[in-house]
């Protein structure tokens, strides 16, 4: 760097600071993609890892340095929508599946340019920051609009929720089983999560059934009720899941004599015999199908 643009880098340190230091990394990298646009393609050689001493440096170059920036810095604040209007997002990993994913179908964002990094946040960062309308950036409003629809539609399915208590945080066997469960049926989102980390795993479960029929885009989503369909699968999951529990609680089986009729007891015995089991195992499940349906709330809580 000539030793001028040093020189003018140290006069005007403060504002410098002020203006590109003050700013958060996404936001340098924002400006460095409009000054690629606005003023010189050489911009966006400044690697996305130093974004803001980057600028600094690049900017350091032209004389009217002030003038590009505040001209920069107008354009950020009609394009690029308020850290604060993605708090609902930030630490909830089950949200950022729904939303993320919402927008692949929806928008097909998936060529999308990647700016930040990997990981599903950057990604809905990405989507957001870089939209266009007719190869024009989207204006702010219309842009925040558009985030607050999805999160209406998070909201809508949240509402409906009847599997999250379900679904014990603490129950490490209960969260494999159901992965692998969602996964046989083709429901389970193919979310990169840290495979030791089970309250990862457990939002993409969770994740995986909010995506279900969730709402299209509408401007009211009062009205949203979960499908048949979404109930049918939860109803499916409950029910295999308090079979293999069974199945599993065999070993302390307790002796238990029944009295049946002698067509009842033909009946068992053919039963068992079509599903290649025992008897004692179709009356468990019987039972505690019967049990699940009639005696026991949408979250899985004995009613009586």
């Amino acid at each position: 760097m000539a030793i001028g643009n040093v020189q003018k880098i140290q006069d005007n340190k403060k504002y410098f600071d002020d203006k590109i230091g003050s700013l958060s990394d996404r936001q340098g990298i924002w400006l460095r993609n409009n000054l690629a646009l606005t003023t010189d393609a050489d911009f966006m050689q400044i690697p996305s890892t130093d974004s803001k001493n980057g600028l600094i440096l690049a900017l350091s170059r032209y004389e009217n340095f002030k003038d590009i920036i505040e001209h920069a810095l107008l354009n950020m604040a009609a394009y690029l929508i308020p850290e604060e209007n993605f708090k609902w997002l930030i630490n909830d990993l089950r949200a950022q599946i729904f939303s993320n994913i919402i927008l692949i179908t929806d928008f097909r964002t998936g060529n999308q340019p990647k700016n930040y990094g990997e990981g599903i946040m950057n990604s809905i960062y990405n989507f957001f920051d870089f939209l266009e309308t007719d190869s024009q950036p989207m204006h702010i409003n219309a842009k925040i609009d558009l985030l607050n629809n999805i999160r209406l539609r998070w909201d809508a399915v949240r509402q409906e929720d009847n599997y999250s208590e379900w679904l014990d945080e603490k129950d490490v066997k209960q969260i494999e089983w159901t992965k692998d469960y969602l996964n046989t049926k083709n429901h389970y989102c193919r979310i990169t999560v840290d495979r030791s980390n089970y309250s990862e795993i457990r939002a993409v479960i969770l994740g995986s059934l909010d995506l279900i029929d969730p709402p299209v885009y509408s401007n009211d989503y009062t009205s949203y009720k979960q499908s048949d369909r979404k109930e049918r699968v939860i109803d499916k999951m409950k029910r295999a899941w308090s079979q293999q529990k069974y199945r599993d609680a065999g070993k302390t089986k307790k002796p238990y004599h029944l009295p049946l009729t002698q067509q009842t007891q033909k009946r068992l015995e053919r039963m068992a015999s079509i599903q290649n089991t025992t008897a004692t195992l179709i009356l468990d499940m019987l039972i505690n199908s019967a049990y699940e349906t009639d005696y026991v709330d949408r979250y899985g809580k004995d009613i009586y």
